[in-house]
């Protein structure tokens, strides 16, 4: 990695060392076996996926990666963030959404790594439809977070994929160079169709 500029702050996420960003990523492969407690980042090779994994297109938008979901009937971003623990959305997602359900939202806060508190509504989502996997049984947080702001993601729907969601698969491959997530999910796990996967989070 080149040399950067880093923020420093007085906690990350509960007292880890640091977040390592996506900088140098471009050419990368990271590997996260959940299963065994562990992560590999090595030189892509474009090697495809093997048996048993889904794969998800996705695309890199101000250095976020970035796939395409539809929850419900509502199209979204959602930002793929190994660093974030918790699932969240902004307003125009919860105003989308909301416009389709009539159980009102209850509130939570989400604190952030400079361990900032933003308050939201929890709202209990439609199955997330991402590539070829659906996630039912998530609530996320949805509201005016100052995340969205930076990136620019404000006018239209769109959500923060977190670890409480992407720790509920096996193994989970980011490869920058080919532009994908190869996702195998835990044994056990139904098949809603020949090529559709169901991830229940339990949330």
């Amino acid at each position: 990695m080149k040399s950067s500029v880093l923020p420093i702050v007085p906690d990350v996420f509960g007292g880890a060392e640091g977040i390592l960003g996506k900088e140098g990523f471009e050419d990368m492969r990271v590997f996260i076996d959940f299963a065994h407690d562990s992560l590999v980042i090595s030189r892509s090779h474009k090697e495809r996926a093997p048996m048993g994994f889904a794969t998800i297109p996705v695309k890199m938008q101000r250095d976020l990666l970035i796939a395409e979901v539809r929850i419900g009937g509502v199209k979204a971003k959602a930002v793929i963030d190994t660093g974030g623990q918790q699932t969240c959305g902004n307003l125009a997602l919860r105003d989308a959404l909301m416009r389709h359900r009539r159980n009102q939202p209850g509130n939570e806060e989400i604190i952030g790594v400079t361990l900032d508190r933003q308050s939201g509504q929890t709202l209990a989502m439609p199955p997330i439809n991402f590539g070829p996997i659906q996630i039912q049984n998530v609530s996320i947080m949805l509201g005016d977070i100052n995340m969205f702001r930076q990136w620019k993601l404000t006018n239209e729907p769109a959500l923060l994929i977190g670890m409480d969601v992407l720790g509920s698969v096996d193994t989970l491959v980011i490869d920058y160079k080919l532009k994908e997530l190869q996702i195998r999910l835990r044994r056990g796990l139904p098949a809603l169709s020949p090529a559709t996967y169901s991830i229940k989070t339990g949330a």
